[in-house]
């Protein structure tokens, strides 16, 4: 739109006078104006004017002339024209950066959605997977019931142990339908058409397996911050500040225009060509005497520089924080895999124990139970703690805006 500063200008004026059937005078103006980028303004322009009451500035008749304006003084280095070009320039790259956060904060919200889902899809099937254990243990108990080898309490224990571990699972069924549906949000096939994830839709298998190459390849480095679309759109601001602040400076200076034009007399029988005899030319000066219109605005643009240049600073201290803290989040997290790992690795082997005691007629169905909660509690926790590195991994990402970067 700016780039419409420069586009050439065709001016046209008439005019005519005529009294009591007097004619006074006529005027025809056409002019065709070529902005430059160096300032200069070159025109072409087509006079035709007549009868016996024209003023004495106009030539009579048809006359063409080739001139140009000069600024001098004010508006040599830049002018309003320049500038908004400028800044349209700047302002496309600033564009560009504000579409790249936007990318960014939609697949964060969309990765964060899909390690969500993941995570109940995994605590699902291990809910689904203790059900089918616990259906089959009631089985089993009602038989030695059956045959005399268990007490009828053992089969209440059992059975309100499945009903337990059923809860449970609808639970997770509930917010494993949530995640899909929060999912499909962000799901869509051939770029129109939105799906919602089911059962058959199953998340990559190595999810599992990836944490700590992940995390070595993370890094708390803050070199490359200034390229992060935040910094360098206050950046880009500045620089459009700028070049207001330059043509701000402009209107401090006196204004001082040379005009100079080429004039041609067209007659019916001769068409002179332009002769350095033939010319007009002046001089406009212009100086507000106190400028305090002028002083105002220059001094408001430096201080707007100014605040622009302190909220890059703490935009700098903020996102370097998030970055930090996103990346001690990862790191807290893998730990917390560690740990829960080898929780559940623990309590897998006391609940296979206690299962052979239980067999050997050592042990209860009490305390099979109890075992088999904290394999429950251990590995949902686990899974939890695995989504959450992922979570993490987004964060550390989408602090440095690295989840789309620039082609």
């Amino acid at each position: 739109e700016q780039q419409g500063a420069m586009d050439m200008v065709l001016n046209y004026d008439a005019a005519q006078k005529q009294v009591a059937n007097l004619p006074y005078y006529f005027t025809n103006d056409a002019q065709l104006t070529l902005p430059t980028w160096l300032g200069p303004e070159v025109y072409a322009n087509v006079q035709n004017n007549g009868w016996d009451r024209l003023s004495s500035e106009l030539t009579p008749g048809t006359t063409a002339a080739l001139g140009f304006k000069l600024p001098i003084l004010k508006d040599l280095m830049i002018d309003k024209r320049r500038a908004a070009i400028k800044q349209s320039r700047v302002a496309i790259n600033s564009s560009i950066q504000e579409r790249l956060l936007l990318l960014n904060e939609l697949l964060y919200d969309a990765l964060y959605a899909y390690w969500n889902w993941t995570q109940q899809y995994a605590q699902l099937n291990i809910a689904n997977n203790i059900v089918s254990t616990n259906v089959s243990r009631i089985d089993m108990v009602k038989k030695q019931y059956k045959q005399g080898e268990r007490a009828a309490i053992d089969t209440l224990d059992a059975f309100n142990q499945l009903q337990s571990m059923r809860y449970v699972q609808t639970a997770i069924y509930q917010n494993y339908l949530e995640a899909c549906y929060n999912l499909g949000n962000y799901l869509f096939i051939n770029d129109s058409t939105n799906i919602v994830p089911d059962l058959n839709l199953i998340p990559d298998s190595n999810w599992q397996t990836t944490t700590n190459n992940l995390l070595l390849l993370a890094d708390t480095a803050m070199n490359s911050l200034a390229l992060h679309p935040k910094i360098k759109s206050y950046s880009l601001k500045g620089d459009m500040l700028e070049i207001d602040k330059r043509l701000k400076r402009q209107n401090l200076l006196p204004k001082l225009d040379l005009k100079y034009n080429l004039i041609n007399k067209i007659t019916p029988t001769i068409t002179n060509s332009y002769l350095l005899d033939n010319y007009n030319y002046g001089i406009g000066f212009n100086l507000p005497l106190q400028r305090r219109a002028a002083k105002g605005a220059y001094e408001a643009v430096k201080l707007k520089i100014q605040q622009n240049n302190y909220a890059m600073q703490n935009e700098t201290v903020m996102l370097n924080n998030k970055i930090r803290t996103a990346y001690n989040d990862m790191v807290q997290s893998y730990n917390q895999i560690n740990l829960l790992s080898n929780i559940f690795d623990n309590s897998l082997k006391l609940l296979s124990a206690e299962e052979t005691r239980f067999q050997l007629g050592e042990s209860s169905l009490f305390v099979i139970n109890s075992r088999e909660n904290k394999v429950l509690e251990s590995n949902l926790k686990l899974m939890e703690a695995r989504a959450k590195f992922y979570k993490h991994t987004v964060s550390y990402k989408f602090a440095k805006a690295q989840l789309v970067t620039p082609n």
